[in-house]
Parts: structure tokens; sequence; C-alpha cells
């Protein structure tokens, strides 16, 4: 699909060697921006931050536009943390000038390095003009999760969205906020938590 793979000799941008294999995860990764921007507790700020980035992932496989460094991104994480309920899941779409990521994270607090969070986790990476040197494992995975978010919370658990860069929004502090980015804490119903 990329005919400039690493070529920096050519004139035009150098783009993103995307196979066949990675358009469905691409797909995926604009339904899961759909999703998250029409939640009731999105801004207005950080919708317009999903809105660059889905027409970065559009405009594929063409680099980002001038100055675009975003992320948006949903966690499924324990209202309390248990033996039973230890487990903080994170699903992820970012880009920047260097890179393009879509990936996953599972981490179990009650364990320092579980062997099986590699095997339930998505790392996807591309950079302009370089080769597509990514593996499948994880990608239908990834990809069947993010196609209904909701169908991942349980009991005792409850779902939180992340959107960078977002100013929080004026006005007492809801959700939680840490190194600039903005993420809003809601339960299954979608109500933001104080």
């Amino acid at each position: 699909m990329n005919d400039r793979s690493g070529d920096t000799t050519g004139d035009g941008p150098l783009l993103y060697e995307l196979r066949d294999i990675d358009l469905p995860l691409v797909e995926a990764a604009k339904g899961l921006g759909r999703w998250l921007a029409a939640r009731p507790e999105c801004t207005d700020r950080e919708r317009a931050v999903i809105a660059r980035v889905l027409s970065f992932l559009e405009r594929l496989p063409l680099p980002p536009s001038q100055g675009l460094d975003a992320d948006f991104e949903f966690g499924i994480r324990p209202e309390s943390f248990t033996k039973e309920t230890s487990l903080i899941r994170k699903w992820c779409v970012s880009v920047d000038g260097k890179s393009f990521d879509i990936f996953s994270n599972y981490t179990d607090v009650n364990i320092d390095f579980p062997s099986w969070e590699a095997s339930h986790e998505l790392s996807w990476s591309l950079e302009p003009g370089g080769p597509n040197t990514n593996g499948t494992h994880n990608i239908g995975r990834w990809i069947n999760e993010v196609s209904d978010p909701t169908a991942l919370l349980s009991p005792g658990y409850r779902f939180e969205m992340e959107v960078y860069p977002c100013e929080p929004p004026a006005g007492p502090k809801r959700g939680v906020y840490s190194s600039g980015r903005h993420r809003r804490d809601a339960t299954a119903e979608g109500k933001i938590q104080p």
C-alpha cells in the first residue's frame, strides 16, 4: 500500500507502510475514537482532539499534520483493589510526527511482572517512511475488545477515558488528572465519578 517506505530521496512526504492485514486494526481504531467522542462525559475539547486523530487515520498512509501529538484511550479498572480485582486494562491510539501506535496494556497490581501480561497485550507501531515489522500477535484480540467496550465492564470495575492533549475543564475537578493528560472516570452507566 505504501511504495515510499524507507525512501528518503523521493519527492513528497514519507508514508506509513500499511499492509492489508493492518487495515482492520486501523478501522477498529477509528471506531474506538468515534465511540469515545460519542460518550456523554467527553468534552468538546476532547472531541476536537479525537477528531484530529480520526482525520489522520482517514488520511493514512500520509503522515500526520504538522504538530499533531495526540492520543485517546480507554481503560477498565477496579473500583477498589482486592486479590480478586487487581487487573487494570487499557487500549490506546497515539500519533505524533515520529510514530503512530496502537497498543493495549494489562497490569495486575498484585503481581510485579506477570508472565501472561505480554501474551495479552498489543504493541503495534509505525514510523513514517520506515518498514512495517509489526507482527499480528493480538491484533484480533484488540479489534474484538474495542468493538464493544461496554461488554468489557463487569461488576466492581469502572470505565476510564483519557485524551491528550486536553486541558482539564474549568471549575471543580472531576476525574483524575496526571502527566498533563486528562482522564475521565465513569461507571458502566456512563456517569462521571467525582
